[in-house]
């Protein structure tokens, strides 16, 4: 039973890493509850603050605004539009860390289950209360402990984590601060009721934030006086429409002549009898009576230019127009107006991003290990996509171009899409299932099944086949027989070699491998066997733990080999070092564990999808080579990182690259190697199986 649940836990963690502890070289400092107040700055200069160092209430009167938009449908038109668009194509969670990303994203997924609120729903509220205030407030509630199906977090700027965020009415929020400006404390006032926040636990989005103001300013409060002039020109209007909507009848009775005048008593007869006629009776009177209407008789005035004029100075102070208002409208119009409401929306998304990334992701991501602050690599972004359609397709179109330019490597490219890069399956990519099947198809049909031919075939497109020249060019094909793989790495043979030399290579490098990794490459077949069983019916629990157990078989030989380039660096400097170097570095743990992770992941993809022994097999024979060449060139680089450093503490500034014969890879990479400032790129292995080594001194030199 302990082993199953074991299992498990480490599936969950295989689906979803968990966070992990950042090692950071010497001088590092991570940031935690005690030391959190060595990151704060204290602020400068002076505020005019009228509050005496108690709660102050917004500059502006938000309450007026939140009645105004409640009665005004003019505004709550204005509102309702802007609140639709910011999240109208919705938004994306990438970064270059394809686990930091998806770390955010599970406590994301937590916070919605144990909140009640979805965060999607939370954000929409953000972008309707910055749009309407122009100032938003989250409320940060602490969980005791946080640690569920591997998700774990640790108090940063408290000492609890966040388990959760909600919501505040921002007109019922107040602000205390010091004279400086420094926020010390919040504070939401319902009613005779008031509740006090630390500042660590609220955050505040604003725009339009005047300098020295503790709120931001509406902008709607700029529209307020159009909105009341004209609703009281329009109440004028109204009046007017009433009065004279309905003729006022005047009836005489009698005339100015002696004898024909009428009596008191003849008025009030004809008043009854008025009174008694239906809305459309008829009346028929002697020659003494007459009826007159009495109306504007062209001397109201005309409202209808006021109206117009008053109406178009609340569209431009909303930045709305008729055909937003649904009037319709020149289409032209239409559009130059909506480009207008985008640019504007652009900037409350711009706003929204800047405050979730560094009041919200950054906090999470130091909570769960990572380090957003002095590691780009782990900073995560909040993305709006990109809210009209065309030029959604021609930013995407860009990207694309950009990468088959050479200007950006796939993943960002991925990135720039909106995708992660960690999940792709590349075999199942265009180029891989369809070019470059057609490509091989195609020159064994010329080549009667040899792969071998001079000939180009086809153009470019999607329906028609690419080029091809030489051994497929080896070009549809990756750089090495097996196919791309995300490890980027390539065999070091030569293209011109015969089908039957590269063979013997590769025979004689997997020969080698499974002598120095033997633990390794055993443990890598006994789960291929175990899982490959027909009818097994296993849901591949154990893929997990033998990733982990490959990963410290792994770093066990790291550690072997970077002992053995200490070693043969103090053998040829003839001298001891005063200090020892630190020899490990944490970036080659970390590529043997995003690596095995990524393999692994595709390896748990094409079993899901087998149906067959022989799919099954497929699958880990695919992978194999990924496993044997990160083995071989994360070893050589063990061996020769602790080399360079160790010359650096001899006080050796510089080594040597000694290229291997016939090898590219000078081309690429610089001879000389500074001791005090160099990357893993830098050094040997430059790919699986180079040959290429250091020296202290050039060849040639004594």
């Amino acid at each position: 039973m302990n082993f199953i649940n074991l299992a498990k836990d480490r599936i969950r963690e295989f689906i979803s890493p968990p966070s992990r502890v950042q090692t950071k070289e010497a001088g590092g400092m991570t940031i935690t509850p005690q030391n959190v107040k060595n990151f704060v700055v204290k602020a400068v200069g002076q505020i005019e603050d009228s509050s005496n160092g108690d709660f102050a209430s917004p500059e502006s009167d938000l309450g007026e605004i939140r009645d105004a938009i409640s009665a005004d449908s003019y505004i709550k038109l204005a509102i309702t539009k802007y609140s639709q668009l910011v999240f109208k194509a919705g938004y994306s969670i990438v970064s270059d860390n394809d686990a930091a990303a998806e770390y955010i994203q599970q406590r994301f997924n937590l916070m919605s289950f144990m909140t009640s609120t979805p965060m999607d729903i939370l954000f929409q509220g953000i972008a309707e209360d910055l749009i309407s205030y122009s100032n938003a407030f989250l409320v940060k509630s602490r969980a005791d402990n946080l640690n569920v199906g591997g998700l774990q977090a640790k108090g940063v700027l408290d000492t609890k984590p966040v388990g959760g965020y909600f919501r505040v009415d921002p007109t019922t929020i107040q602000i205390k601060r010091d004279n400086a400006g420094t926020i010390k404390q919040y504070q939401q006032q319902v009613g005779n009721n008031k509740k006090s926040f630390k500042n660590t636990d609220v955050i505040h989005f604003y725009i339009d934030k005047k300098g020295g103001a503790a709120f931001g300013t509406p902008r709607i409060e700029a529209a307020l006086e159009d909105v009341k002039m004209l609703r009281k020109i329009e109440g004028s209007a109204l009046r007017l429409v009433y009065r004279h909507a309905s003729p006022l009848l005047q009836m005489k009775v009698g005339i100015p002549q002696e004898g024909m005048m009428a009596t008191s008593q003849e008025i009030k007869e004809a008043q009854s009898e008025i009174e008694k006629v239906a809305d459309d009776g008829v009346l028929i009177t002697n020659e003494r009576t007459e009826f007159n209407v009495v109306g504007a008789e062209g001397s109201v005035m005309d409202l209808a230019n006021y109206l117009k004029y008053f109406e178009a100075r609340v569209f431009s102070a909303l930045c709305l127009s008729t055909a937003q208002a649904g009037r319709g409208g020149a289409k032209q119009d239409a559009d130059s107006m909506d480009e207008q409401v985008h640019d504007a929306v652009k900037f409350f998304q711009r706003t929204i991003e800047t405050f979730i990334e560094n009041g919200m992701i950054n906090e999470l991501l130091l909570e769960g290990g990572y380090d957003p602050i002095t590691n780009v690599q782990d900073k995560v972004y909040f993305r709006f996509e990109e809210i009209d359609l065309d030029t959604k397709v021609k930013m995407q179109t860009h990207a694309m171009n950009m990468f088959q330019g050479n200007a950006i490597p796939f993943e960002e490219m991925r990135t720039n899409l909106g995708l992660r890069s960690d999940t792709v399956d590349e075999s199942r990519l265009y180029a891989n299932m369809v070019q470059q099947k057609n490509a091989l198809e195609l020159v064994n049909a010329k080549t009667g099944g040899e792969g071998n031919t001079t000939a180009n075939a086809g153009t470019s497109g999607p329906d028609k086949q690419q080029k091809t020249s030489g051994q497929a060019k080896n070009t549809m094909s990756p750089q090495n027989q097996h196919g791309t793989s995300s490890a980027k790495v390539k065999e070091n043979v030569n293209v011109t070699e015969s089908e039957k030399s590269r063979e013997e290579i590769t025979k004689a490098n997997k020969e080698d491998y499974r002598k120095k990794f033997t633990s390794i490459y055993k443990r890598y077949n006994a789960v291929r066997n175990d899982l490959c069983e027909d009818g097994s019916g296993k849901d591949f629990l154990s893929l997990p733990l033998v990733r982990d157990e490959i990963g410290k078989s792994l770093k066990r030989y790291i550690s072997s080999e970077a002992v053995k380039g200490y070693d043969a660096a103090i053998k040829e400097a003839k001298k001891q070092p005063n200090i020892e170097p630190r020899i490990i570095s944490a970036l080659l743990d970390d590529k043997v564990d995003k690596h095995l992770t990524e393999m692994f992941k595709d390896i748990h993809r094409k079993l899901k999808r087998a149906k067959s022994r022989d799919d099954r097999e497929a699958a880990f024979n695919s992978s194999e080579y990924r496993l044997r060449f990160l083995s071989e060139q994360v070893a050589s680089k063990a061996y020769w990182y602790a080399y360079v450093k160790t010359c650096a503490a001899l006080k050796i500034r510089q080594v040597y690259v000694d290229f291997n014969e016939g090898s590219s890879d000078k081309k690429e990479h610089n001879r000389i190697i500074h001791t005090d400032h160099f990357s893993l790129d830098d050094i040997p292995a430059f790919h699986p199986y180079c040959r290429c080594s250091l020296e202290l001194k050039k060849a040639g030199e004594k």
